[in-house]
């Protein structure tokens, strides 16, 4: 029996002992896996998930309803409803396609194939679902059945590996009700037994998606305006039309999902829950949500704060010419959908203001975000990460006319290609986005890049951002990791409010909130430090 609970918060955070985030880039992979009883004639058969349409196959977005189980570890499931998710489903002659699989898998999308006939959908297990590279590991769907008895919910792998769902004219589908009690959950298959690995989805139906995400009025004027979130900054859209206020680009992976806010005595009040299109990266609808941080006291896990979605409003106050509007005291958070467990990321600070055209160009110092000194096994590291706003915050700058150079004890350190693969010559710096695959790392997801430190020995251990514009080229302040007494700064600086948090899977890919298993918490301070952790879910 696994103990079964449905869990109706948003952005479960739980703060409890937590590594840094990347002992993970050193470490070894998680994965809650939980054997299921053998059934021999059950074999995996060839690996290859269908991860294109065939030609001439047309798909329709398609909106879930159902649910998502979520193991914690083989003991412990939560639950949460999948109607914010969305999947797109396409027929071709006799045959369906039904992709993701899985809602929250966190795989390249791979569709689920079935066969048409008479009106009814047969999708026969187990299928490939993706390759978990940090395991080495074949995934696959494959189907368990499931009982509810009070709290508690039995899982076993059914005997049939078969479901089936009515087809409507408008290719909707519906799960028809003797297979109600089927779960798809992906899985691994090992010296001749199944093995589930931690998520998957009791999808109950698929029907067109209705809601269509608003633009800009016509004939409105639309102004540039800078959004600056912690470190997140980037240029918005912004229309004023009578009262009606109107921004696009607040989720930062939507430039072009507008909110609606009207003008109200100094304010911007927006209503929750507008739907701003869909994340191509989770498969699902995005909405803005008012939302409240909130102490929970879990039984099983102690005390945590969760960012929870509320119904409600969310406001700027904004000043008399509109050139410049503040996040009031409620967060903004972006969901799939209200009551969800998760979020997929969240404002709790946040300004929009009209660029200055005349304003300086002052380079802001790297975040340190984590560094290991040097034991007997491992050479030092350091990770950091280069905001793309001004110290002064009036400048956007282009994160790819930046370069970042090291400072060992207060001298410009020399990279040379004999110790660093990728370099044909010794450089005192390298472009922000370098990588070589061994000892130079950038992780784009997270921003962040990483370096292996083989000088040893040393007092302080500094980098710097360098801005290089044409032939202007600007340098920031140095940020310390390592200071000496003569030296400020360092990695031991107070810790300041949190801004905005994001979530991340351990192969550096952006992931909802809602995820299951070991995820990286990514937090970034309103004085730009940038903070990362590993919490399970």
């Amino acid at each position: 029996m696994n103990t079964f609970r449905q869990v109706a918060v948003a952005a479960l955070t739980l703060v409890g002992s937590m590594a840094p985030a990347f002992s993970a880039v050193n470490g070894g992979p998680h994965r809650v896996k939980a054997p299921m009883p053998e059934i021999t004639e059950l074999a995996p058969g060839d690996f290859n998930p269908v991860t294109s349409l065939p030609e001439g196959a047309v798909s329709t977005t398609m909106a879930k309803s159902g649910a998502c189980y979520i193991t914690i570890d083989p003991t412990y499931t939560i639950m949460q409803k999948i109607d914010g998710f969305v999947a797109e489903v396409a027929t071709l002659d006799d045959k369906i396609y039904v992709g993701p699989i899985i809602s929250l898998a966190s795989y390249p999308l791979s569709y689920l194939v079935g066969t048409v006939e008479n009106g009814i959908a047969t999708f026969e297990f187990p299928q490939a679902l993706g390759y978990y590279a940090l395991a080495d590991e074949e995934d696959y769907a494959i189907l368990y059945n499931m009982s509810l008895s009070g709290d508690n919910v039995s899982l076993k792998l059914a005997e049939e590996q078969v479901i089936k769902y009515y087809v409507g004219e408008d290719g909707s589908l519906e799960l028809m009700s003797e297979y109600s009690n089927c779960y798809m959950t992906d899985a691994v298959y090992m010296d001749g037994a199944w093995y589930r690995c931690g998520i998957g989805d009791v999808l109950m139906s698929c029907t067109p998606l209705k809601a269509e995400p608003q633009g800009f009025p016509e004939g409105v004027t639309i102004e540039e305006y800078n959004l600056v979130s912690g470190t997140q900054a980037r240029k918005v859209n912004v229309a004023v039309d009578g009262t009606d206020f109107y921004v696009s680009g607040l989720y930062r992976d939507l430039p072009d999902g507008v909110v609606k806010g009207e003008l109200k005595d100094g304010t911007v009040v927006f209503e929750g829950g507008q739907f701003l299109g869909i994340d191509d990266n989770f498969h699902c609808c995005v909405n803005a949500y008012a939302a409240k941080v909130e102490t929970i006291d879990d039984p099983d896990y102690g005390t945590y704060d969760a960012l929870t979605q509320i119904s409600g409003p969310f406001e700027f106050t904004v000043n008399s010419n509109l050139s410049e509007l503040n996040l009031g005291s409620t967060p903004i958070c972006f969901a799939p959908g209200l009551d969800m467990v998760g979020a997929l990321t969240s404002m709790v600070e946040c300004s929009l203001t009209k660029p200055d055209p005349d304003a300086d160009i002052l380079v802001s110092k790297p975040v340190i975000d984590t560094y290991y000194p040097a034991d007997s096994q491992y050479y030092a590291q350091l990770y950091f990460y280069i905001p793309n706003i001004s110290a002064d915050g009036k400048v956007i700058l282009d994160e790819d006319k930046f370069y970042w150079c090291l400072y060992i004890d207060g001298e410009p350190y020399t990279f040379e290609p004999d110790e660093y693969d990728g370099l044909t010559e010794a450089v005192d710096f390298l472009p922000y986005k370098f990588a070589n695959g061994s000892d130079i790392e950038f992780f784009p997801e997270m921003g962040l890049q990483g370096v292996v430190i083989y000088p040893e020995g040393f007092e302080s251990l500094g980098v710097q951002a360098i801005y290089k514009d044409g032939d202007n080229e600007f340098r920031s302040e140095i940020a310390y990791a390592v200071a000496s007494e003569e030296e400020e700064g360092g990695i031991s600086d107070a810790e300041a409010a949190e801004v905005s948090t994001e979530y991340f899977d351990l192969s550096g890919r952006k992931v909802s909130g809602a995820g299951c298993g070991l995820l990286i918490q990514r937090t970034v301070t309103a004085s730009g430090e940038v903070k990362t952790k590993k919490i399970i879910k």
